[in-house]
């Protein structure tokens, strides 16, 4: 949706709105990312990311959280990605 430019509205004023439009949707676009994926999952393992998004919840609600994890082998299990997202799926 275009907003036309009223008279008193000079071009600079616009192009900061836009220009902060754009930040804040690139920002939202990062914070989803990282909730659906976050890349830690991949360099740190499922034990890792686990309490990392458990506690980024647990913040935003204000509340106190803790992920207790003893996966064998260290932060990363042999089959993380099938115990994570059913991967691979069978068809």
């Amino acid at each position: 949706m275009r907003r036309k430019r009223a008279a008193s509205e000079p071009a600079s004023s616009q192009l900061g709105d836009s220009i902060g439009i754009v930040e804040e949707t690139l920002q939202r676009a990062r914070n989803l990312s990282l909730e659906l994926r976050p890349s830690m999952l991949d360099d740190l393992g499922l034990a890792a990311a686990l309490r990392w998004h458990v506690d980024r919840q647990a913040q935003r609600a204000g509340l106190q959280a803790r992920v207790t994890a003893d996966l064998p082998g260290g932060a990363r299990h042999p089959g993380w990605k099938r115990l994570a997202f059913g991967w691979p799926r069978k068809p």
